[in-house]
This record gives C-alpha cells, structure tokens and sequence, in this order.
C-alpha cells in the first residue's frame, strides 16, 4: 500500500546494528523476475555493508488473485564474501501483465 518497511539487522567485525536504509537496484525480465540485483544496507552504526547477486531460480507465488510474489534464490556476494540468500518482490499483477505486453523502449546502448 505504498509503505516500505525495513528491517533487519547486520553482523559485522564482532557487533550487531540495527539496518536503518537500504538502497537497492535490480534487473529484471519482461514479468519483473529479478535476474541481477545490488544493494547497500545501512546500519545505525554508520556502516555500509554491499551485497550483489544473480538469480539461481524463481518461484512466481500468486498470494492473492491480484497479487504476484516473486520469490527467487541468489548466489551472492557480502561485501565481496560469496554466500547465498533470499529475494521476494511483490507486484500488482496487473503490473506484470502490463509490463511483459508494453512497447519495448530501446536502451540507451541501442540507439
């Protein structure tokens, strides 16, 4: 409904902070599934922590008649320290019907 939550918390160099931002970036196919993503977390500690992945596979997890959940398992990277995870992305499925039937719009390297 237009909120973003977050939360969760980071365990790095021996303490514990609460995450208190998140800026994150994903590329995605034609339905929204991600293939790629990037993300800094944030702690209120000061400090960043960079995680970067690519997707393994996706479940596309329809939770109500409207609503798609994405739920995808990533190879990724902790501040360059391999590791896996967990991506879930919800979206109006109206959305992803639009998105996967749109004009394409060329991308700045194809013009």
């Amino acid at each position: 409904a237009g909120r973003r939550y977050v939360r969760g918390y980071i365990y790095k160099d021996g303490k514990m902070a609460e995450v208190t931002d998140i800026d994150f970036q994903f590329e995605h196919d034609d339905t929204l599934e991600p293939l790629t993503m990037s993300a800094v977390l944030h702690d209120e500690a000061g400090r960043k922590l960079q995680i970067s992945g690519t997707k393994v596979s996706t479940y596309p997890f329809l939770i109500a008649p409207e609503t798609l959940n994405t739920q995808s398992g990533m190879a990724l990277e902790f501040d360059g320290k391999p590791g896996v995870g967990w991506l879930e992305l919800s979206w109006p499925k109206a959305y992803i019907d639009y998105m996967s039937t749109r004009e394409k719009y060329p991308s700045a390297n194809e013009k």
